[in-house]
């Protein structure tokens, strides 16, 4: 289920989710850290889990190309690290340099969903009476997770670098954090204005933040809110009139949508009633009559209002069902349909990352699961719920008679000399780790394998041969010099010498 999108490399943009934004001359690297600062050594299954999770997260962005694997080099390979987390590392790190520019499809839910983003995200709390609830992190993830979690791959627009309507190109229905977003000037929400006219659909979401009222700043007193709706001819008077007493929450609008909205609203002093002067139609209401939300026409494209603090989506029981509702309501006015996904599945190149949600996602081809340390070759991948994967595909390399190395965690020193009498290739690892190559006989078996450094034998060699799939593994420590690898192929089994 869900919706494919392909990408090409563009370097000069930087992606996120289907939203773009043009980075111009800069470069954008993102950071997977295998392990914290003062790591606790003894929940390294924790620091695996999150590490491969952090990874996922960065690869189905499709277009950042661009990765930092560690800050500091002692650390993933220091003293106390298990073996096998060092491993995995290794082939993590060759296929992210292999990434790089491969042209990208992502499989996911509704696209074209983005959020908007402000660096004042990060300092707006508790600052000259702004109120403790909302607070931006509760906020911000009330706007996002509970649609990627359903496979909706969210996108972010981030506004101090917004400086035309073209980045929103992409984009079909924008959600505006009201209560926790105030870009560094008008002129964003002026872009914003003109591309809803245009055609665009703006989810104003958030209710009232002491924030507001700073005089000193260029809003001089008036929400974002406010602003926005004066922008778009709406008026902009709204009530800040505090729910006292609890109440239900009623959609109001057409029917077939919000059939997920109710439950109690909590008492919140910073909710918003709407009292806008544009004509727009009320969508949402309490049990006791008051508008918290609407519906406005504004030239080709809508603004939807809603009053609800962006944090209700993440601490009501009811929020992320009613988050979600607004956004399927808001898709109408768009050419995309709204429509969930279990997982979210990227191909770049010839590597597949996934990460299952709220159920497991099964995967079928030639893989080599590039998270086991030891390479395994497989035909179905079964990524559990809320876990991710990140497989290689060597469909092409299990193709003919001839023995092919599919997948080294070492670095090669040159391309590897393939026949179908010998393979041999020369590869180097960080000293203290264990490196994986594995190699397919495609129909031959390894008769004998070598491992030679400073022109001797290198005993830390070690094989493993899988007579279910015809494939060799290869072991071997890292070193400040490669270890040059030479394989020989016949046609029967080896009669001893290979594991």
């Amino acid at each position: 289920a869900g919706t494919s999108v392909t990408r090409p490399f563009q370097s000069n943009y930087i992606e996120y989710g289907n939203a773009v934004a043009v980075a111009g001359e800069k470069t954008l690297f993102t950071l997977c850290d295998p392990l914290a600062d003062y790591a606790d050594t003894s929940n390294y299954d924790l620091y695996i889990t999150l590490w491969q999770e952090q990874l996922a997260a960065q690869l189905l962005h499709p277009e950042i190309h661009h990765f930092q694997n560690s800050i500091w080099t002692g650390r993933p390979f220091g003293e106390g690290v298990p073996q096998d987390f060092m491993t995995a590392q290794l082939s993590v790190y060759q296929a992210m340099n292999d990434i790089s520019g491969k042209e990208s499809t992502l499989y996911a839910g509704t696209h074209g969903i983005a959020l908007a983003m402000s660096d004042t995200m990060t300092w707006v709390n508790d600052v000259n009476g702004a109120l403790p609830q909302p607070t931006t992190r509760e906020g911000a993830y009330g706007l996002s997770l509970p649609l990627v979690e359903k496979g909706i791959s969210l996108g972010s627009v981030c506004l101090d670098r917004l400086s035309s309507v073209e980045q929103l190109k992409e984009v079909k229905v924008l959600l505006l954090g009201s209560d926790i977003t105030w870009p560094k000037s008008e002129t964003p929400l002026k872009l914003l204005a003109d591309w809803v006219r245009g055609g665009g659909v703006l989810l104003s979401i958030g209710g009232l933040n002491g924030y507001d009222s700073i005089q000193s700043e260029w809003w001089g007193g008036t929400s974002p809110s406010e602003r926005m709706a004066s922008l778009l001819g709406l008026g902009n008077q709204l009530s800040y009139t505090p729910m006292d007493i609890l109440s239900e929450l009623v959609w109001c609008g057409p029917a077939g949508y919000g059939s997920n909205i109710g439950g109690v609203i909590p008492y919140l002093e910073s909710m918003c009633l709407y009292q806008l002067e544009g004509g727009g139609k009320p969508i949402l209401k309490s049990s006791g009559g008051e508008t918290l939300g609407m519906d406005f026409a504004v030239g080709e494209g809508r603004l939807i209002v809603c009053g609800l603090p962006s944090s209700y989506f993440a601490t009501a029981t009811e929020g992320p069902d009613t988050l979600r509702d607004l956004v399927e309501y808001a898709t109408r006015y768009t050419d995309v349909y709204y429509q969930e996904s279990g997982a979210m599945v990227i191909r770049r190149g010839d590597y597949w990352i996934a990460h299952a949600f709220d159920k497991e996602q099964t995967m079928t081809g030639q893989f080599v699961d590039l998270f086991d340390p030891t390479l395994p070759l497989m035909t179905s991948k079964t990524v559990d719920r809320n876990a991710s994967a990140m497989l290689y595909d060597v469909a092409a390399r299990l193709e003919g008679t001839t023995p092919r190395l599919l997948f080294t965690g070492g670095t090669l020193s040159a391309p590897a000399q393939e026949t179908a009498q010998s393979t041999q290739f020369s590869i180097y690892a960080p000293t203290g780790s264990v490196c994986s190559s594995r190699l397919s006989g495609n129909g031959l078996y390894p008769q004998s394998v070598s491992a030679m450094r400073y022109g001797r034998e290198d005993a830390s060699c070690q094989t493993t041969w899988d007579d279910v799939t015809g494939t060799l593994l290869i072991q071997i420590e890292g070193g400040t010099v490669p270890a040059e690898i030479t394989v020989i192929w016949g046609s029967e089994p080896a009669n001893e010498g290979i594991g």
